[in-house]
């Protein structure tokens, strides 16, 4: 058995379990690690935000909360369905842009019941618009993973 299918499988798996892990944190706990990633990012990004006071750095992280937690998102799912994609491609072989769109379809319901979960978490709910979001990162993962199957398979095609 190859490595690289083992690795990625792993992959796969370790990431459907960080999102699970973070859909399982409570409301608060959910905004305060939003929060944290909203500070990092004015600390970067802002010029002079150290020197701040603390109240105008909350507000700044407040402010982008939304961007912050949507772009998680889209960023998550976008490195699942890639992920899912690569992983199904290693251990099938035959029509990888047929197992890249099962590998996009995956990612979509694993997204979908992940909002399930959520709405069972305090303080937190089963939201459309994150199904939206995540789907459309989804489709990113697999347009990018189709496009990357596309140059490597013309260079090196698939062997049986």
């Amino acid at each position: 058995m190859k490595v690289s299918r083992i690795v990625f499988t792993l992959l796969t798996i370790l990431l459907m379990c960080c999102i699970f892990w973070f859909s399982s944190k409570p409301a608060d706990i959910s905004t305060e690690m939003s929060n944290e990633v909203g500070m990092f990012v004015g600390r970067i990004v802002v010029p002079e935000f150290n020197e701040m006071p603390e109240s105008e750095q909350q507000e700044y992280a407040e402010s982008i909360d939304f961007y912050v937690r949507k772009s998680a998102h889209a960023a998550e799912y976008l490195l699942l369905s890639v992920l899912c994609s690569i992983t199904l491609i290693l251990w099938f072989r035959e029509h990888p842009y047929l197992l890249i769109l099962l590998g996009f379809l995956i990612t979509v319901f694993y997204a979908e019941t992940d909002e399930i979960h959520q709405s069972y978490v305090p303080g937190r709910a089963c939201m459309l618009s994150d199904i939206m979001i995540d789907s459309a990162g989804a489709a990113a993962g697999a347009l990018l993973t189709a496009l990357a199957c596309m140059i490597i398979f013309r260079r090196h095609p698939l062997k049986k």
